[in-house]
């Protein structure tokens, strides 16, 4: 009845998000054709006379029309050159990608290189994991990471960027936050001061360094804050650190616990029967299995336009399970410990609940060995997901069968037992019929 459920839930939610999210296939895209406008112009070039100077003003007019997408682009392949204009946000999984035209929402690109040329211009922000990236056209806000970020435009707000080295040769409008090895501004700034045209910060520069860096005087309007990136050990960090990441532990773990009780109770009890029993090897089979199986097919999804809003919720379900994994499994080792204690009731349980997740928080943190546990418990938690999911239906049809073994079980006794009431009934007659006889 779950799966049954679950499955009518997204079977909904897919038919929501095609109704509401526009696609545009961007590849072999058309551009309006001047082949012909061109070799008109060519032709009437030989004439000299009124008609043709109107003609050559006409294919002049033609040659300047720019074809559109209307809506969000979806674009996944190796080279990437987007020259047309895009009323939308643009997705973009590629190689080498370039920006030659006007885009009317943000940029989401994962790339290797890329490049915002001068005819760019990015109405929304730009997203952006890459190598390299390069802005020579005009962006609004920028959060990239990448080992080399290059300004050579203008970014019209913020900038957020970690990188190895940062040149700034162009203008960031507002502030800029920024993790990196190294900060370049133009030589001439150091002269030019108030003059600079390019190469400057119009507001404030927060950065992170191994080491404080020279910045050149009115390379930066506002102020300047430097923040030493520590290259110690992971024990060098804060307490605050620790504390938050152990509370938001707490917090994934009896938020999902809470919910189990309320909504899935069997579940909890399957994943105790799960990891106290031999079928722990299928769930940790499943548990492998299940990111490769749905990275794979989402990532073929992506490939067609029709089913890119499948694969990219393919992609959120994965990001989800792999999330609220590592809580799955401590639960289940909570009530595991909970039931060799013999803790039957809600209060004790909860407790026993925190304790288990500071104490398995806490060999997470062991070097080395910790990340092993860490992966361990994602996947495990993962497997008992998929492994409940998938017998369930089995289950259900085994207790269904045994219901109706046992419902007929019962009527057979019922009509065994109404047969042995009439046979009693009639030697209780025949026995009365004897005694009338014996008196007469």
């Amino acid at each position: 009845m779950f799966k049954k459920k679950f499955s009518i839930a997204v079977i909904t939610l897919l038919f929501l998000i095609s109704m509401i999210m526009p696609i545009a296939k961007a590849d072999n895209e058309t551009t309006t054709n001047t082949t012909n406008s061109t070799a008109e112009t060519t032709n009437t070039n030989t004439q000299v006379d009124t008609t043709s100077t109107s003609e050559n003003e006409s294919v002049t007019n033609t040659s300047q029309d720019i074809s559109m997408k209307e809506g969000d682009v979806f674009i996944f392949q190796n080279d990437v050159t987007i020259d047309y204009l895009v009323d939308g946000n643009v997705f973009i999984f590629g190689k080498n990608v370039t920006i030659d035209s006007q885009i009317g929402g943000d940029v989401f690109v994962y790339s290797n290189d890329l490049t915002v040329t001068e005819n760019g211009y990015i109405l929304g922000n730009v997203f952006a994991i890459s190598t390299n990236i390069t802005i020579k056209g005009i962006a609004y806000d920028l959060y990239a990471s990448s080992d080399n970020v290059t300004i050579d435009g203008y970014v019209g707000r913020d900038i957020k960027v970690i990188s190895n080295s940062l040149s700034i040769n162009g203008v960031v409008g507002r502030n800029a936050f920024v993790r990196t090895d190294n900060i370049k501004f133009p030589d001439s700034n150091a002269n030019e001061g108030e003059n600079a045209t390019t190469g400057y910060i119009a507001g404030s520069l927060n950065y992170s360094a191994p080491n404080e860096l020279s910045i050149p005087n009115k390379s930066v309007v506002g102020d300047v804050s430097y923040s030493p990136i520590s290259t110690g050990s992971s024990s060098s960090a804060s307490i605050e650190t620790y504390l938050i990441s152990l509370g938001s532990t707490l917090v994934l773990v009896i938020v999902i616990w809470l919910i189990g009780l309320k909504l899935t109770p069997k579940f909890l009890n399957n994943t105790t029967n799960y990891i106290s029993s031999k079928k722990i090897l299928p769930v940790i089979l499943a548990g492998i299995l299940t990111p490769i199986v749905l990275f794979i097919v989402s990532i073929l999804l992506l490939f067609i336009s029709i089913t890119v809003p499948i694969g990219l919720l393919m992609l959120l379900a994965l990001f989800m399970i792999a999330c609220i994994g590592t809580s799955i499994t401590i639960i289940s080792i909570n009530n595991l410990v909970c039931d060799k204690l013999k803790v039957n009731k809600t209060v004790g349980r909860f407790g026993i609940l925190i304790l288990t997740t500071i104490i398995l928080w806490a060999i997470c943190l062991i070097p080395y060995v910790g990340g092993i546990i860490s992966l361990a418990f994602i996947i495990v938690g993962m497997g008992l997901i998929t492994y409940n999911l998938l017998t369930l239906n089995r289950a259900d049809k085994i207790a269904e069968s045994k219901d109706d073994k046992d419902s007929k079980k019962a009527k057979n006794n019922n009509s065994d037992t109404k047969k042995d009431n009439k046979d009693t009934k009639k030697a209780e007659n025949n026995t009365n019929t004897d005694n009338d006889k014996k008196d007469k």
